[in-house]
């Protein structure tokens, strides 16, 4: 279970359907979600969409990328379809957390 959780982690730019991580870890499906769900708290699906949306963070903090690369590089096809899922994860769209952290950052600079 680790093994498919850790091979996820470093493919959240691709499809990663839950059948691929079941079989990852040599799991049916059915065994895969229930395990997963004790494991994680949380389904494979609900647990990939927030991964995706850690990474999308990370990228928005730390670098400059258009956030249609940052939506691509995290698994969403486009920042119209990174957008309702960033929002209803961190409550404001991927262009104000950008602006936000953006301004937390210059405003520590300069203290």
């Amino acid at each position: 279970m680790a093994e498919s959780i850790a091979w996820a982690l470093t493919r959240l730019d691709t499809a990663l359907p839950v059948r691929a991580l079941a079989e990852r870890a040599h799991m049916s499906r059915r065994n895969y979600d229930r395990r997963f769900r004790e494991i994680t708290g949380a389904t494979p699906s609900a647990w990939l969409a927030q991964q995706r949306i850690i990474r999308a963070q990370h990228l928005l903090e730390s670098s400059d990328l258009p956030v249609d690369e940052i939506a691509r590089q995290c698994g969403f096809s486009s920042a119209a379809v990174l957008r309702p899922h960033f929002r209803r994860a961190v409550g404001v769209t991927p262009s104000s957390y950008r602006e936000t952290f953006t301004h937390c950052a210059h405003d520590r600079e300069r203290s």
